[in-house]
């Protein structure tokens, strides 16, 4: 059952998930008064709870809270609020901070890749948007995670921008656009594959068999290659 018996009549919920959904629905105190990244699941997911349904001042609180634990709390709202709609308040403000900290060139890259983790599979239909305004930014770094996340959105009009960055002046990005472009459906994606594949540069080439070798439908096109005596 959802609810355990323990002595002297106490109850306790067997399911952290549902502990956490419950706090927040009391009018007491609970550890999302006190927010932190906790190992503790019903703190967890009492925070989780909270960042969902909790007020955007709340939200802000939460965000800019303890220093030390910054990143870890944008990147767990930022997993968190899958499951509201989009335009919710709270998925607007969570977006938003998480956004400003991957572009922000201070932050660690580690923490800009994690952050782009959770922001590319967040389920927001703005993020293609935000992919190619990104593939404008002045940052590698940037440039590249755009052309992930457009392969991960599966934005096929982004197709002319993600062929132009197999030219781009950093290997981060040609690779990265390498890797996005089998993942978007298009009569026009096999031809530019095929010229990637004789024309490009080593790290194009190279990028582009990698990238194959998870799509099936374009082994044929590896097999092929196998033939050409300029084989990298």
């Amino acid at each position: 059952g959802s609810l355990i018996s323990r002595a002297n009549d106490y109850y306790s919920w067997s399911c952290p998930l549902c502990a956490g959904y419950f706090a927040n629905l009391s009018d007491n105190q609970t550890f999302a008064d006190s927010p932190s990244i906790s190992t503790w699941s019903i703190e967890e997911e009492t925070t989780h709870f909270a960042v969902t349904v909790s007020n955007p001042a709340w939200i802000e609180k939460f965000l800019d809270g303890n220093p030390e634990e910054k990143y870890d709390r944008i990147a767990s709202a930022t997993v968190w609020i899958r499951c509201l709609p989009a335009g919710h308040p709270n998925r607007t403000i969570v977006l938003r901070k998480a956004v400003q900290t991957i572009i922000e060139p201070h932050t660690p890259e580690i923490v800009r890749f994690h952050l782009f983790k959770y922001l590319a599979t967040s389920n927001d239909p703005a993020l293609p948007v935000l992919m190619r305004q990104w593939l404008n930014s002045p940052q590698p770094i940037i440039r590249g995670m755009a052309a992930l996340g457009l392969g991960l959105t599966t934005d096929s009009n982004s197709i002319p921008q993600l062929q132009s960055l197999m030219n781009d002046a950093s290997p981060f990005v040609q690779i990265s656009a390498c890797h996005a472009l089998p993942h978007l459906e298009s009569m026009e994606i096999k031809n530019i594959i095929q010229q990637a594949l004789q024309n490009g540069s080593e790290v194009v080439r190279m990028s582009v068999a990698e990238a194959l070798a998870y799509h099936p439908e374009y082994h044929i096109i590896l097999k092929d290659c196998l033939q050409n005596q300029d084989i990298l």
